[in-house]
């Protein structure tokens, strides 16, 4: 019987005990996969079966993870030309797009509800913990230009939001995004000098505040929107990349996890907002997006006053 059952599978590997552990048998369709059937003992030892290898299988997942070694090391070897690299390539491939243009529906949200004489309460009001989360971390976590920056963006758009929603329109959605850029900027920033080097990151805000405020400056100049999304996206991105391929010098990577996903949702929640406003009419997706947005503010603030350098790194 063992005979019997040891021809019908072709052996692909036995391990260090003798316990043949991945076999297959043939069919019309190709290999189908079986679990464990054999487990040799003192009186029925493994036989010396010969093991069948897909070479071009081989070579594929040798390529692929030499493909991928060789990126990593390099991204890990000269993380700031990379980092430089990406934000020119990326830069680039905004030319060849067509113009981005401010869609007017933009400023019909769902809640617009006056209350108190006020005009689009909730979207209004909503902006509050923005003026709270920058305020307590200029008065206790303002160590260097990247986080005075960061949290005076917070602070300033909580009053740059509440003024654009009282009268939405392109001229006060200026002065909304403004400060945005600030806290897109500065996160960055702030990233690159904890993960990579704190003297690239501090370099890096530069750059990054001088696109940003030009993105906006080209958007009022022409209508063109491309260069601001970039401004708005690209931190995002290199924030999950960074993330991903260097290890923490410091505690507290769940709270840039925890913001991260919190500013992806506040995007969803934006995009959601006549949905969500007219299941119950009580608040609307923007409303949302606003609490959602300025949550992820108090876990970067959370991640400032408790972090602290992990032993043998920093």
């Amino acid at each position: 019987m063992l005979h019997g059952l040891l021809t019908s599978f072709q052996v692909f590997d036995i391990d260090e005990r003798g316990e043949i552990c991945r076999k297959a048998f043939r069919r019309r369709i190709g290999f189908v996969l079986a679990r464990l059937a054999v487990v040799p003992c003192r009186s029925c030892p493994a036989p010396a079966l010969p093991v069948v290898q897909d070479n071009r299988r081989a070579r594929i997942i040798r390529s692929t993870m030499y493909n991928s070694m060789t990126i990593s090391s390099t991204v890990r070897d000269r993380p700031v030309p990379v980092l430089y690299g990406l934000m020119i390539v990326s830069l680039a491939a905004l030319l060849p797009l067509p113009p981005l243009l401010q869609d007017q529906s933009y400023h019909q949200f769902a809640d617009q509800r006056e209350l108190f004489g006020i005009p689009n309460f909730w979207n209004v009001v909503s902006n509050l913990p923005f003026i709270a989360v920058g305020t307590v971390g200029l008065l206790r976590v303002r160590r260097d230009a990247t986080t005075i920056v960061l949290f005076t963006g917070l602070f300033l758009t909580g009053f740059g939001s509440s003024y654009y929603h009282l009268n939405p329109n392109d001229g006060t959605l200026f002065w909304d995004r403004l400060p945005m850029t600030l806290c897109f900027a500065a996160i960055l920033a702030a990233v690159v000098e904890e993960r990579v080097d704190a003297r690239a990151g501090a370099m890096l805000l530069r750059p990054l505040l001088a696109i940003g405020i030009f993105g906006l400056l080209l958007w009022r100049w022409t209508d063109d929107l491309r260069l601001y999304a970039w401004a708005q996206f690209f931190p995002f991105l290199a924030l999950v990349l960074i993330l991903q391929l260097f290890p923490p010098k410091y505690t507290g990577t769940s709270y840039w996890i925890t913001a991260a996903a919190l500013y992806a949702l506040a995007k969803l929640l934006e995009y959601l907002d006549e949905k969500i406003y007219s299941a119950g009419s009580i608040l609307s997706g923007h409303t949302l997006k606003h609490l959602a947005a300025a949550a992820a503010g108090f876990a970067i603030l959370r991640l400032f006053q408790t972090r602290r350098p992990i032993d043998g790194v920093v």
